[in-house]
């Protein structure tokens, strides 16, 4: 009979909503948004109980961060499209001021870049067609350093600028186009990150399970891939969401967008792109798998 409910909940016609009246707010919440909303209350109480049991100070600071991102990025998605544009766009602003140091760019291809972030969210959420310019804007990108006549540098920051352009601004302005799926993409990708932690250590026992993925992150091992794709075929199945493209956005593109950001961060010579979140570094550390999820979810899943 659970079983029976449980099936019935996840095939819920997205258009049955719940209408809450927060005061100026009319908030519009879907069956299947409120599903997402308790599983995620329900893990992150589990894994709470399980953070305070061991004691270990770092777990707890991680933990609590995560709380904090489930509430932030949460609401937004669950109130609708204009949320979301105004949740990513900061996020975007935040990710690209992080990129630019990591790859030091200059102030005027940064501020390129955040006007970038805030614009493609923002047509997104407002006409979404515009999006398809963004090959145009992507060339455009170069100007800065055309106008500067910068011969010595402008090829490198104008591949840099065009990259964040597209890697951060682009892909996220994603999230308001799949905003109904969007929340569930957040919450995939990082079951998916636990899952591939607990294959690398489980499974370490077993010599292949040991090999290093690439040498880009000797922590990456073929038993972190492993787990990853049993955690993303079980997460999604337990969401209502399997599809081959969907595990293949969430397994595959969440480990080589991580495998990216840390080439950057190889080449910058630093450990984080920041240290503003507690147990985890910066912004672009969290959502580093997200930046290539999101444009194959949208293309395959």
């Amino acid at each position: 009979m659970l079983v029976d409910q449980y099936l019935w909940f996840l095939h819920l016609d997205r258009r049955m909503h719940l209408n809450v009246d927060l005061g100026p707010l009319h908030v519009h919440l879907y069956g299947i948004a409120v599903f997402y909303m308790w599983v995620t209350v329900s893990i992150l109480t589990l894994g709470g109980i399980a953070v305070l049991v061991s004691r270990k100070r770092e777990l707890i600071r991680k933990w609590t961060t995560w709380v904090l991102i489930a509430t932030i990025v949460g609401i937004p998605f669950w109130i609708g499209k204009g949320a979301t544009a105004v949740l990513v766009a900061a996020l975007a602003v935040v990710a690209v001021i992080e990129f630019a140091r990591l790859v030091r760019l200059s102030r005027l291809d940064t501020c390129l870049l955040v006007s970038l972030a805030v614009l493609y969210p923002l047509a997104a959420w407002l006409r979404p067609s515009l999006l398809a310019f963004v090959p145009v804007l992507v060339l455009l990108c170069a100007l800065p350093s055309v106008l500067s006549g910068d011969v010595e540098n402008g090829s490198r920051r104008t591949a840099f600028t065009a990259f964040g352009s597209v890697w951060i601004c682009w892909s996220l302005a994603l999230l308001v186009v799949l905003q109904s799926d969007a929340f569930v993409l957040f919450f995939a990708v990082g079951a998916t990150d636990v899952a591939a932690w607990c294959g690398g250590k489980g499974l370490r026992r077993f010599g292949w399970a040991r090999k290093t993925f690439t040498p880009l992150s000797p922590n990456k091992t073929i038993g972190g891939v492993v787990g990853a794709v049993i955690g993303a075929f079980l997460v999604l199945t337990l969401l209502g969401t399997i599809s081959i493209g969907l595990l293949v956005a969430v397994a595959i593109g969440g480990l080589f967008g991580d495998l990216l950001e840390s080439m950057l961060k190889r080449q910058a010579q630093v450990k984080d792109a920041g240290e503003w979140l507690p147990g985890f570094g910066g912004l672009l550390d969290r959502i580093d798998s997200l930046l290539l999820v999101l444009p194959l979810a949208y293309l395959l899943g």
